[in-house]
């Protein structure tokens, strides 16, 4: 009993260190992070229920004397109808309800890394309730395998393939599959089967633990590749407010919202966006790219605006490789609280510290004032007025003005 008690204390320790893993990916997303909790708690409670309701369903079953006539039978609907089923099923709709909960856009290894949390949440649960009456190899193996999790992870993985697609057929393998393999697992531990041939229990537990254990280490290395992948086009910059990151193809629908004002984009030069399409389509080909954030509420997660700092051949304010252009736009209802200015000082302060530059440039056609103000603000000096300035996309010419900030200018200030 002392071992069995032991073993099931460990069995804490590696769903632990996944979890702590799977939180730590993505820990400057406040709404992830939270999301992560979450989806851990609910993923322990919906367990909770399926424990209570299966033992209610068990004992009912053992009075009606259905085990003790058709062992195996009994053993196969338990773990797989009444078992499998109803913990994969509220599995995905956690994953669901934690999806909808996110704010913020959400890349496909954060959906993954969400599936395995709801994962843990079972498997915290499973380690203790799995291992009263049962023997001591069969908790060891709970607790080292990590079932539970290998499900979640495979789950998040087609999940984030029907929404990567926008196909629901994805939809079906994400709970089928892992009711199958679950299903089997737990079968190949159950005394039943074990009762009726030892070695045949044994070569099926063996199978599926390596399977299990292969789809556990993959998901994992390949949410830590995802992750590397996406902080490798920026790094991710925060303020007292805000977050500033990497653009994704998700944020269309919030980038849509604001681009589609007539108030933000042509006085910043550009037509607004007709559709969500478009916008999709710019953040492609235009803002997924070097020095291009998306402003984010560090409290929700909303995406609210864009700023970037645009390089030789992408700007023709300089074509030194020291310098660059600095642009940006915010969505209407966040005007007047000093969130540009915020994102612009870290900008300015990353791009003189980390990314080596020593000239800033910025400009505003005039009757930008909002445009002008925050430059002002953020020690940007008048450098030349622009008559009769082309503006390609508006097809149509305006006055413009060109401020540029130094790296020495900015240290007197800072």
């Amino acid at each position: 009993m002392l071992y069995n008690i032991i073993a099931v204390i460990g069995g804490f320790i590696p769903v632990g260190l996944i979890f702590w893993y799977l939180w730590w990916i993505h820990t400057d997303s406040v709404i992830y992070t939270k999301d992560c909790f979450y989806t851990l708690a609910y993923g322990a409670l919906f367990c909770i229920v399926v424990v209570l309701i299966t033992d209610l369903v068990n004992l009912g079953w053992n009075k009606l004397g259905f085990h003790d006539n058709y062992p195996l039978l009994s053993a196969i609907i338990k773990d797989f109808i009444m078992l499998a089923f109803a913990e994969e099923f509220l599995k995905h709709y956690v994953l669901g309800k934690a999806l909808k909960k996110y704010i913020g856009a959400i890349e496909p290894h954060e959906i993954i890394a969400l599936g395995g949390i709801v994962g843990v949440g079972f498997d915290i649960v499973d380690n203790i309730t799995s291992s009263i009456g049962a023997d001591l190899v069969s908790i060891i193996i709970r607790g080292i395998t990590m079932p539970h999790v290998a499900y979640g992870l495979l789950m998040g993985w087609f999940v984030a393939k029907a929404i990567k697609k926008n196909n629901k057929a994805y939809i079906a393998p994400a709970i089928l599959l892992p009711i199958i393999i679950q299903g089997l697992y737990d079968f190949s531990l159950s005394n039943e089967l074990k009762s009726f041939n030892v070695d045949l229990a044994m070569i099926m537990t063996i199978l599926i633990v390596v399977f299990e254990t292969v789809i556990l280490v993959y998901m994992l290395v390949l949410i830590g590749i995802l992750e590397k992948k996406q902080r490798l086009v920026n790094p991710v910059l925060k303020t007292k407010r805000l977050i500033l990151r990497p653009w994704r193809e998700s944020d269309a629908k919030d980038c849509f919202e604001h681009t589609s004002d007539p108030d933000i984009g042509p006085i910043a030069g550009w037509p607004p966006h007709k559709d969500e399409e478009q916008s999709l389509w710019v953040i492609r080909n235009i803002l997924m790219a070097r020095e291009t954030y998306a402003i984010c509420m560090k409290s929700s997660g909303k995406l609210i605006g864009s700023i970037a700092m645009k390089f030789k051949g992408s700007t023709e304010f300089t074509d030194k490789g020291d310098e660059c252009e600095l642009g940006f736009w915010l969505g209407k209802k966040y005007w007047g609280k000093g969130y540009m200015t915020e994102a612009v000082k870290e900008v300015i302060r990353h791009g003189f510290e980390q990314v080596g530059v020593n000239k800033i440039w910025a400009g505003y056609y005039e009757g930008n004032e909002k445009s002008k103000h925050v430059q002002e603000r953020c020690g940007f000096k008048f450098d030349r007025k622009i008559e009769d300035l082309p503006v390609p996309q508006m097809n149509e010419t305006r006055v413009g003005y060109v401020n540029v900030l130094t790296k020495e200018d900015w240290q007197n200030n800072v």
